[in-house]
C-alpha cells in the first residue's frame, strides 16, 4: 500500500490536486514515518497550498529521515525564503550543495538569498558558481551582471550580460541591464539603442521609458528627450509619469507637488524591491529621526500617545518608532507599499490617502509626527506643513527630513529636480514652520543615502509645537 499510495500522490501533485495529494503522502507517512520522498513531496503540496510552517516542519522531518539526501535541504530553502527567513535559507542551501556540488539551481537560489541579506560579493561568487555548473544559464548570468553593475563594476558586468543576450536575444530585461551598463560608461549612444531595444521588446515597461528619457536628458540631448517624453504622453495621455518627468527636465509646468498618481504609481512599482534597494543605497532617513527623537527629545519607552509615520512606506520608519509609542498610525498613497507595513505588526491602524488631506481631518491628536523620505515628493511645503501643525498636540514634536537645494533659490525655495523629487532649501523650509506656528528646535544637513556612490545631502528638521 505505500508504494500505491505514494505513486497515487505523485500522480495526483503533477494535476495539481493539492488537498487530495496531501491526504494520499499521508497515508505513506502513517504507514512508514522515515519515508523521506512522502514527508519531502507532502512539504511541497503544502507550499502549494500557502501552508508555509507545516510545509517547513515536513522537509525538516524529510531531512531528519535521510541527512544525506540533497533535495530536502533544497526545498527547505526554498520554503525559508519564501517565508523571509534568509539565513536559514541560506543555511538550506549550503547543505543541499554539500550534498551535491553540482545543484545549479541551489547555487543560484544561494545566490539569491545572499543578494536579499544585500552580502552582494557573496552572492556574486554562489551566481558564478552557478552559471560555471551551467554555461548556458540565462538567469545566473544575468545575476552576475545585475550585481557587477550594483557593484559599480561595469566593465565586468558587461560580457556576463551580453552572454545572457546571446542565449536569450529577445530579453527585455538584459536590454535594459545593457543600458544601465552603457551609460555608466558614458556611450550614451550605445545606450539609448540598448534601451529603445528592451522597448521594442516590451513597449509597456515604464522603468526602461523612464531611464531612457533620464539619460537622454543627462547627455545633454535635451530635444530628444522632451520629443521622448512627448510622444510617450501622447500615447498614454493619463499616465502621471511622463508628465512629471517632461516638467523635471524642462522645467515648465511644475506642480507644487507631486501628483497622488505618480507617487502612487512609482511605489507600487518599487514596493517588492523597496527595503533591499534602500539598504544598498545606504538609506539612513528612518534611522536620522530615530537619532533626533533619542538624542535630542530624550525620548523613552512609551513616552509618546499618539505617532503618525506620515509617508509611512513599508513601515522602515515604524520599526524603529514602535517601543517609543503606545499608539502608532501610518498614512501613504502605495497600497503595495501599505501591505508591506502591514505584515510587519507594528501599526495599530494603516491609512492610504494623500497626507494634506489626511492630517487636514486630524485636530490635536498626535504627540509626534514623522515624515522620513515623504516630504521630498512636495515642492510648496505650507498646506502640508499647516495641516500637520493642526494634527498635533500641543508639546508636539514634528520631525522630517528634506532634500537639499544645491542651486541657487530662485525666491520658490524650491526646484524640482531631473530625478523627479523636490530639493529645499533651508532658508525656505525654517519660514514654512515659523509660518505655520512650530518653533525651530534644530536644521542639521546629513547625508540621507549614496546615489552612484555619492552622498545625497538633506536636510533633518526637527520643530515644537508650542
Amino acid at each position: 500500500m505505500e508504494h500505491l499510495n505514494f505513486e497515487r500522490g505523485k500522480s495526483l501533485q503533477q494535476a495539481e490536486s493539492w488537498i487530495e495529494a496531501e491526504k494520499a503522502y499521508r497515508l505513506v507517512i502513517e504507514e512508514n514515518p522515515k519515508s523521506f520522498r512522502a514527508l519531502n513531496n507532502l512539504g511541497t503540496v503544502l507550499e502549494q497550498q500557502g501552508k508555509l510552517p507545516d510545509a517547513i516542519e515536513s522537509y525538516k522531518l524529510a531531512i531528519h529521515a535521510k541527512p544525506t539526501e540533497a533535495i530536502p535541504h533544497y526545498n527547505l530553502g526554498n520554503a525559508y525564503h519564501r517565508d523571509g527567513q534568509l539565513e536559514a535559507a541560506e543555511a538550506s542551501y549550503r547543505r543541499c550543495l554539500e550534498q551535491n556540488p553540482d545543484h545549479v539551481d541551489a547555487a543560484f537560489n544561494l545566490g539569491r538569498a545572499l543578494y536579499d541579506q544585500t552580502r552582494l560579493e557573496e552572492a556574486l561568487t554562489a551566481y558564478q558558481r552557478a552559471v560555471a555548473l551551467d554555461p548556458e544559464y540565462v538567469g545566473g548570468h544575468s545575476s552576475v551582471g545585475g550585481v557587477l553593475i550594483e557593484l559599480g563594476r561595469l566593465d565586468e558586468a558587461e560580457p556576463a550580460i551580453r552572454r545572457a543576450l546571446e542565449l536569450d536575444p529577445n530579453s527585455s530585461e538584459e536590454h535594459f541591464n545593457l543600458g544601465r551598463v552603457l551609460e555608466g560608461q558614458g556611450k550614451m549612444d550605445d545606450a539609448s539603442w540598448a534601451y529603445r531595444k528592451a522597448l521594442d521588446v516590451n513597449p509597456e515597461n515604464t522603468t526602461t521609458k523612464e531611464s531612457l528619457g533620464r539619460m537622454l536628458h543627462s547627455a545633454g540631448r535635451q530635444d530628444e528627450a522632451v520629443e521622448f517624453l512627448n510622444e510617450w504622453i501622447k500615447r498614454e495621455p493619463d499616465n502621471a509619469i511622463p508628465k512629471h518627468m517632461l516638467a523635471s527636465i524642462t522645467g515648465e509646468n511644475v506642480e507644487s507637488r507631486a501628483s497622488d498618481d505618480y507617487v502612487r504609481d512609482t511605489f507600487d512599482r518599487f514596493a517588492d524591491q523597496f527595503d533591499e534597494t534602500l539598504k544598498r543605497l545606504e538609506y539612513r532617513a528612518p534611522s536620522l529621526v530615530m537619532a533626533v527623537l533619542v538624542d535630542d527629545y530624550k525620548v523613552q519607552r512609551n513616552a509618546f500617545g499618539s505617532v503618525l509615520d506620515a509617508g509611512c512606506g513599508t513601515g522602515l520608519a515604524g520599526t524603529l518608532l514602535r517601543p517609543m509609542t503606545r499608539r502608532m498610525e501610518g498614512v501613504d498613497l502605495s497600497s503595495k507599499m501599505l501591505a508591506k507595513a502591514q505584515a510587519l505588526n507594528v501599526y495599530d491602524e494603516l491609512f492610504e490617502a494623500e497626507l494634506t488631506a489626511f492630517v487636514s481631518e486630524r485636530h490635536d491628536l498626535y504627540d509626534c509626527v514623522v515624515a522620513a523620505d515623504t516630504l521630498c515628493y512636495f515642492g510648496d511645503l505650507e498646506d502640508v506643513v499647516n495641516a500637520t501643525f493642526q494634527s498635533m498636540k500641543p508639546g508636539g514634536a514634528f520631525v522630517f527630513t528634506l532634500e537639499r537645494m544645491n542651486i541657487e533659490d530662485d525666491g520658490r525655495g524650491y526646484v524640482l529636480n531631473p530625478h523627479g523629487r523636490y530639493s529645499h532649501s533651508e532658508d525656505y523650509a525654517r519660514r514654512v514652520l515659523e509660518d505655520a506656528g512650530f518653533k525651530v528646535r534644530a536644521i542639521t544637513v546629513p547625508t540621507l543615502r549614496r546615489e552612484a556612490g555619492l552622498p545625497v545631502l538633506g536636510l533633518l528638521l526637527a520643530a515644537d509645537k508650542p
